[in-house]
This record gives C-alpha cells, sequence and structure tokens, in this order.
C-alpha cells in the first residue's frame, strides 16, 4: 500500500498542477494516476529510481508526449495555452553543435527566442558571470566540442536560463558532475527563485541533494508514493 502526503496548497499558486496523469508505451503503464504540486517560486525535486517515469511526467509537462488521463495545467492555464517563452529545459543528453562556439551556441537560442541583439550580448554577459564561465577560460569564443562536462552543463544551464523563462526544468541536471559544481548548481537555483520567483522543476537519483529542494516528490513504479517537504518527510519517518 502506497503512503500518499500532501500539503494543503491553493492551487492558484501553483506553477505546476498535475492532477490524475496516466501514460502508456504501449500496453505498459508508465505513469500511473499521477498526482503533484509544485508551488512557484520553489525547487521541486522528483526522485526515483531509473525507469520509475520521472522523464516520461517532464515530456508529459512540456507537450512532448500526450498523456492517456488525466490533465496539466501551468499557473491556472491548460498546458496547451502556454506559450514555450515559459519554460526553460535541461535534458539529460546534452545536444550540441560541435563547430559553434559559447556565445554562437547562446545567440542562436536567443534569436529563436526573437531576442533583440543587445539584449542577446547583455544576458550572455550577465549569465557568464554568474555561472562563472567567463572567469575560468574565455568562454565565448571556446568550442563547445573542446569543453569538459562540468563546463558544458553550465552552458547548457545559460541556454535554458536565456530567455529568462518563469519555469525551469531540469532533468538531472547534476549527473556526472564534481561536488563543487553541483553546489554551485544548486546555490544558482536557490538565488533564482529567491530573487527572481523562477519554479525549479528537477528530478534526481541523489536523496541527499532532493533534501535541499523545497518540496519531493517520490515516484516509484509510476505513481507518486509521496509529496511532501524534505524537513516534513525526515520528521514523519523519523529518520535523519
Amino acid at each position: 500500500m502506497s503512503l500518499m502526503i500532501n500539503i494543503n496548497s491553493n492551487p492558484s499558486v501553483n506553477a505546476i498542477q498535475v492532477n490524475q496523469l496516466s501514460f502508456n508505451y504501449g500496453n505498459t503503464k508508465v505513469l500511473n494516476h499521477i498526482n503533484a504540486c509544485i508551488p512557484s517560486g520553489q525547487i521541486y525535486s522528483l526522485l526515483g529510481s531509473s525507469g520509475c517515469g520521472k522523464t516520461t511526467l517532464l515530456r508529459c509537462i512540456m507537450k512532448r508526449l500526450k498523456p492517456s488521463e488525466g490533465y496539466i495545467k501551468i499557473f491556472g492555464s491548460n498546458s496547451g495555452q502556454v506559450s514555450r517563452q515559459m519554460i526553460g529545459y535541461i535534458p539529460q543528453i546534452i545536444s550540441i553543435i560541435p563547430s559553434f562556439t559559447v556565445a554562437n551556441m547562446l545567440t542562436y537560442f536567443g534569436r529563436l527566442n526573437e531576442m533583440e541583439n543587445e539584449k542577446i550580448k547583455q544576458r550572455m554577459d550577465q549569465l557568464l558571470s554568474i555561472l562563472h564561465l567567463e572567469s575560468e577560460f574565455n568562454a565565448k569564443s571556446m568550442m563547445l566540442s573542446n569543453l569538459s562536462g562540468g563546463q558544458l552543463r553550465r552552458v547548457a544551464l545559460c541556454v535554458a536560463l536565456f530567455h529568462e523563462p518563469r519555469i525551469l526544468i531540469l532533468d538531472e541536471p547534476t549527473v556526472g558532475v564534481d561536488p563543487l559544481l553541483r553546489m554551485q548548481i544548486w546555490n544558482h537555483l536557490e538565488n533564482l527563485c529567491a530573487q527572481e520567483g523562477v519554479t525549479v522543476l528537477l528530478t534526481t537519483h541523489y536523496s541527499e541533494e532532493a533534501r535541499m529542494s523545497d518540496r519531493v516528490g517520490y515516484i516509484r513504479d509510476g505513481r507518486m508514493m509521496v509529496e511532501e517537504s524534505p524537513a516534513k518527510l525526515i520528521n514523519y519517518f523519523d529518520s535523519d
């Protein structure tokens, strides 16, 4: 029998509301009547093992997949009515154009989001500085093919944040990065929520990492087993 714990939250302030969401790959039910509340301006971690349905849920939220049942609301509106500029996304596997420099990559995505050249330059300088890319090396002129895995992760974060989205969706953003860089990424996510009101939804395998979020949803075999703040979960289960 599953345990389901929920905070009494007002749906009007939730950035993302998932209601009775199910999704099938053929005859295999990957998501089984998922309910989730992702509050605005907070970090929400989807925790679970590989194959439990975390990435499928993200794809449904971003309209990449169509649920077989249920619905999703984003800031109170049906997800189909939400503009792509509202969401920034980093997938598990980062796709790059090897012949691009970092500046080429950011300019390309800036223009895809219909940003003016001056705004692109301003945003590029701001993000490269915040994520310590320009101070470590001349990031703008560096070829993407020459970057380390950790550097690429930070460039991908720049791309996702470039158009100043209200929701940031990250699929295992810290996999394969060193502990220091992981902490830098988390510090930046916390600042985004506190200073800019950005809502962060991320997936992770690491319970210690999920502990730093405001709210955790634990998925197992396509079901949402627990949804609560880390502090309340630790207290409820009398565990450290």
